[in-house]
């Protein structure tokens, strides 16, 4: 079986391999990683932003959607059975991609369907361009989720994580993060689950918490993909 990674940052290269080499069989599979950081920055330049009216938003969505779906087809082209979109930003755009005997699957879809199993839902994001697309996965997961509890779903950007990241300064990304998670775990209730929406963030979820859990898209998002492997 042949999977295919898709990444949008260099470094979710080395983020995923401990958890793909961890968790996915080792025997009859055959990996490849495929980087394309232009991906994300489109996404970003099509945020929307009330800056420009919704014609233009819609037409900056479009974009950047018909852009995904190329990059995906031509992945497939190449053969493979499992292609896994690692970028939170243009997940949504990845799985729509049609005409395709490939499996597209996002990595933060089995993490969002564990997360509604939680009646407070914390989203933690790092880039703005992530929120949209997982606060619609999130609301998607607890409609179809039959163990769905999810009432209330809160979003945080974490301030200048993003911009640290861009800056290169990963220590002070990562710090950031961990500030923004201790600062929700101290005001969280009972029943909470907080959820990294980027990969990139996974590194932050150090923290040990006795009922609130910290979810991040690279282990639940491997781990998901043992469904599909034959």
């Amino acid at each position: 079986m042949k999977i295919a990674f898709l990444h949008t940052v260099r470094s979710n290269i080395a983020l995923f391999q401990p958890y793909i080499d961890d968790l996915l069989p080792t025997s009859n599979i055959q990996i490849s990683h495929f980087l394309e950081e232009s991906l994300l920055d489109q996404a970003i330049e099509s945020t929307p932003s009330q800056a420009v009216n919704n014609s233009q938003n819609i037409t900056c969505a479009q974009s950047i959607e018909s852009v995904v779906h190329a990059y995906i087809k031509n992945i497939a082209r190449q053969g493979f059975d499992l292609i896994v979109c690692t970028c939170s930003s243009i997940g949504e755009y990845a799985e729509t991609t049609s005409g395709l005997s490939a499996k597209v699957v996002r990595i933060d879809r089995a993490m969002a369907e564990k997360a509604v199993r939680f009646r407070h839902l914390y989203i933690l994001a790092a880039a703005e361009s992530t929120v949209s697309p997982t606060y619609k996965l999130v609301c998607q997961s607890a409609e179809k989720t039959p163990l769905s509890v999810c009432e209330m779903i809160h979003v945080t950007i974490v301030p200048h994580a993003w911009q640290h990241y861009s800056n290169g300064d990963h220590s002070a990304y990562i710090t950031s993060i961990s500030k923004a998670i201790e600062s929700t775990l101290e005001n969280a209730p009972s029943n909470s689950v907080i959820i990294l929406a980027q990969a990139s963030m996974a590194p932050a979820a150090t923290f040990s918490h006795p009922f609130i859990p910290i979810l991040t898209s690279p282990i639940d998002g491997i781990q998901s993909l043992l469904r599909y492997i034959k």
